[in-house]
């Protein structure tokens, strides 16, 4: 698997805050390299759809979700060359979204199981918390969660202490530390406090 033509004209997080670093992707290619090219990863939160162009090279399929729908078409158009990424338009938290192959008509649960859930969306403690709930009753027996923004310093609760207290609970169990560490400033202004990502897996 070739990094650097995977990464090409991907923006770091330096030169765009919403997305992730160049440091973080190279750690995701790195972690699932070809060992999950059969799996299936559902993405919440496309953005401009860089990192979603990442998980296609690493994944059978990317279902991804987005609000709004000017970055879904910036991620259309970006990965383009990509066919194996499906987009839907909608609040992941409020929407019921309807179709024959995204959710149960019936419970509003995702129609199939994925392998790995990439959470980049509303970054809070109650979001995340959502999020980590979706994935659990939504994902494979060993599902795993890949959550950026971790060591993002915050004044309110946000993504590190979701995950700390699902782990603390017993949902999950970290797997690995990813992106760049506590110090450094990818994303201007907000130097982490913790890594910038983290990888964890059902408990």
């Amino acid at each position: 698997m070739n990094i650097e033509s995977i990464l090409k004209d991907i923006p770091d997080k330096r030169d765009n805050k919403n997305t992730t670093s160049l440091v973080m992707k190279k750690d995701l290619i790195n972690f699932f390299g070809d060992n999950y090219l059969n799996k299936k990863c559902f993405e919440i939160g496309t953005n401009r759809g860089y990192t979603t162009r990442v998980l296609s090279f690493l994944f059978e399929t990317v279902k991804t979700i987005e609000l709004d729908n000017q970055l879904i078409n910036f991620a259309k158009d970006l990965n383009k060359d990509r066919k194996n990424i499906n987009y839907v338009q909608g609040d992941v938290y409020k929407t019921v979204i309807k179709s024959d192959n995204w959710w149960d008509n019936d419970n509003n649960s995702l129609v199939e199981k994925y392998d790995v859930f990439f959470i980049d969306c509303v970054h809070d403690a109650v979001h995340v918390a959502l999020d980590i709930k979706k994935a659990l009753d939504e994902g494979t027996d060993d599902v795993i969660l890949v959550f950026d923004d971790y060591g993002l310093p915050e004044n309110t609760p946000s993504v590190k202490v979701a995950v700390e207290q699902a782990v603390m609970n017993g949902f999950l169990k970290v797997v690995k530390y990813i992106g760049e560490p506590a110090g450094e400033e990818p994303r201007r202004g907000r130097k982490l406090v913790d890594w910038e990502g983290v990888i964890c897996q059902r408990a």
